[in-house]
């Protein structure tokens, strides 16, 4: 991407310098449209994503929606690269019975762009749990199993 060339052009250190040039080019009428998705991006993923996930979720049920994670936080749910994705579960969770989410203990420290706001209680599996995790469980609402 335009962004990656001048940083490597620039080297190590001037990063501002490349990120500033980068806005330079892309100001250029010619360019302004595509800027955005230039200087910001979009991180690669593995979701199913767009209108006609949403349209087929529409038309399922589900007993029990098992979801992976890049992050989770039992305050605000799971963390994913896109908001596509974060609706998309939002939906499925919506729709089924039950949802349980499954995540190793490195997705709770990980950040995310994107946040899945989960519509009802929910399970977390996970294989290590702290007094901490659980405590915040309790308070949030979410069901623990390791």
């Amino acid at each position: 991407m335009l962004a990656r060339a001048f940083l490597k052009a620039f080297g190590k250190g001037r990063e501002p310098w490349a990120m500033g040039s980068t806005g330079a080019l892309v100001s250029i009428p010619v360019f302004c449209d595509s800027g955005y998705v230039i200087m910001n991006p979009p991180r690669p993923s593995h979701g199913l994503v767009g209108p006609l996930a949403a349209l087929a979720l529409d038309r399922m049920s589900f007993d029990v929606a098992f979801l992976g994670a890049d992050a989770v936080d039992v305050r605000r749910g799971v963390g994913e690269p896109t908001v596509e994705e974060t609706s998309l579960k939002e939906q499925v969770a919506g729709i089924a019975r039950r949802t349980v989410v499954l995540a190793d203990a490195t997705k709770l420290e990980a950040a995310a762009p994107a946040w899945t706001l989960m519509p009802g209680p929910w399970t977390l599996v996970t294989d290590e749990t702290t007094p901490d995790l659980e405590a915040a469980c309790r308070e949030a609402g979410v069901a623990l199993l390791s």
